[in-house]
């Protein structure tokens, strides 16, 4: 399909567009995880593009409904933005923001 020609030719970033609801966010979930550990065989464990990938895994758990999954991802990329880029950095006060919304995302549907 294109969205996974669009994968391919943009890597982690051009995954951005996990937002859109048209998503299908199993294959996201797929290709990121591919990504993940490609980039750890490249760069190690602690980088910002594995910081990157683990957010964007984090939010496509939380569009699965996978909410431990995601919780984990959530603070795979926060510790790794805050060894790199410090607590207040925007970026991890960004990352910590969306694991807020994951959280309150997983009392409301335990809750239906």
């Amino acid at each position: 399909s294109s969205n996974t020609q669009r994968f391919k030719n943009y890597g982690a970033v051009g995954m951005t567009f996990i937002w859109n609801e048209q998503c299908d966010y199993e294959k996201a979930k797929e290709i990121l995880l591919q990504s993940f550990n490609s980039h750890q065989q490249y760069y190690g464990r602690i980088h910002t593009s594995i910081g990157f990938i683990c957010h964007l895994l984090a939010i496509v758990y939380r569009k699965l409904k996978q909410y431990h999954t995601a919780l984990h991802y959530h603070h795979m990329a926060i510790r790794i933005y805050e060894i790199l880029l410090g607590e207040k950095n925007l970026i991890t006060i960004s990352c910590i923001g969306e694991l807020g919304i994951t959280v309150q995302s997983r009392a409301s549907y335990q809750v239906q």
